[in-house]
This record gives structure tokens, C-alpha cells and sequence, in this order.
């Protein structure tokens, strides 16, 4: 009886040990994804934010030189799309454990695309300096471009005007057509993370470092330019 009882309390022991550490396991893992899911968010909306800035710049100085060639539109930005706001893709991978694939594969989709938008920024940048540092050679970085319309085409050479051209539009595309990629998936992982964990702990999603009325602004370039 001594041996059985003795035998008893060790199983009693070790399972009680089994689902203590179970049980803080699963602590731990709630709290990290949520940890995850928070910093997700926080990076997201500072990619919205970003997002919804460089779609308002563009748009009014479109708007103001719209009468202008479109190699002459846009002017190098100066905004910023660092490099190191990157969500962790793989510290989410708990919510394809949840069923949540299209969640999954909008965060990697609009991550992609804000390294894109970066890269091309970056490569209008250094083709509208191209640009500036050619009309100045000419004598014509106060020039109005109507009424010197021939002596600008002559200082600067075709293939860049091309280029400057193509990136315009796409700088336009991305800007009037991505902006709902940013809102529908910061709402779906938000309303992912409220499923999960209560309102108070669960990051909101908004447009950071951008006015609010920004996010909600119409988009009022001409169609067949965008």
C-alpha cells in the first residue's frame, strides 16, 4: 500500500507538474502573439500613415502643374519610407494556425507593396534630379515651361522624359488604387486581434503621423492620367 500510494502521488505530481507547464506555456504564447499582433498593428499604421501622406502630396502637386507634361509633374519627395518598418511576418505565423490564410497573405501583400512604393520613390527621386540638374545646365530651373516648351524638350533627353513619364503613372496608379489594400487589412487584423483579446488590449489602427481627414480624401486626378 506504502509502494501504491507512493506510486499514485508521483503521477499526481507529475501531472499536476504537466499541466502547470502546459498551462504556462499557453500564457506565454497568448501573450506573445498578442505582443505580435500589437507590434503588426503599430507597424501597419505607421505604413498607412506614410502611405496616406506621400497619396496627398502627390495629388496636389499634380493638381498645381497639371496643365505641365507629365515629366515635369512631380517634384523629388521628401518623405520617407525607411527601410526598417517591416512587419515581422513570421512572429504572425500564429494566425494561420487560427485558419486566418487571407489575413496572412494581405499583410505580406501590403508589405510588398510598401517596399515597392519605397524602391520606386527612391528611383523617381534620382530620375527628377536627373531632370532638375538638366533644365539647370540650360538656364531653365525658373523658366515657365509654356512659354520655353521647346528649349525644355531640348534639355532634357527623350529616353528620360520617357521614364519620368512612366513613373509618374505608376506613382499615380499606387496612389489612387492602393490606399483601401492599407484600410481593409489594418481592420481585418484588428477585428482578428479582437476576437482574440479584449478592446483595451488590442492595438487601434489608424493612419499614423497623417491628418485625419487625409485618409478619407477623394482621390481627384483625371482618370485616364491615373
Amino acid at each position: 500500500m506504502t509502494i501504491f500510494s507512493t506510486l499514485v502521488g508521483s503521477f499526481a505530481g507529475a501531472g499536476l507538474a504537466f499541466v502547470s507547464n502546459r498551462y504556462a506555456d499557453h500564457v506565454e504564447r497568448n501573450r506573445a502573439n498578442l505582443a505580435a499582433g500589437n507590434m503588426a498593428s503599430a507597424i501597419l499604421s505607421r505604413q498607412y500613415g506614410d502611405f496616406v501622406i506621400f497619396r496627398a502630396s502627390l495629388q496636389a502637386e499634380a493638381t498645381t502643374k497639371h496643365q505641365h507634361p507629365d515629366w515635369l509633374q512631380i517634384s523629388p519627395s521628401f518623405l520617407s519610407f525607411p527601410e526598417w518598418l517591416a512587419i515581422d511576418i513570421k512572429s504572425l505565423t500564429f494566425i494561420l494556425q487560427h485558419g486566418q490564410r487571407d489575413l496572412f497573405a494581405k499583410l505580406l501583400d501590403v508589405q510588398a507593396r510598401y517596399d515597392d512604393l519605397r524602391k520606386l520613390i527612391a528611383i523617381n527621386n534620382e530620375a527628377c534630379a536627373a531632370r532638375d540638374d538638366a533644365l539647370a545646365k540650360a538656364d531653365l530651373a525658373n523658366a515657365d515651361p509654356f512659354v520655353d516648351q521647346y528649349r525644355f524638350e531640348a534639355a532634357i533627353d527623350a529616353t528620360l522624359r520617357a521614364k519620368l513619364s512612366g513613373l509618374n503613372a505608376s506613382l499615380r496608379h499606387r496612389a489612387k488604387n492602393e490606399l483601401v489594400n492599407y484600410q481593409t487589412t489594418g481592420r481585418a487584423l484588428r477585428d482578428f486581434m479582437l476576437s482574440l483579446y479584449q478592446v483595451a488590449e488590442v492595438m487601434t489602427f489608424t493612419a499614423m503621423g497623417a491628418q485625419k481627414e487625409l485618409a478619407t480624401a477623394p482621390w481627384r486626378l483625371d482618370d485616364h492620367r491615373s
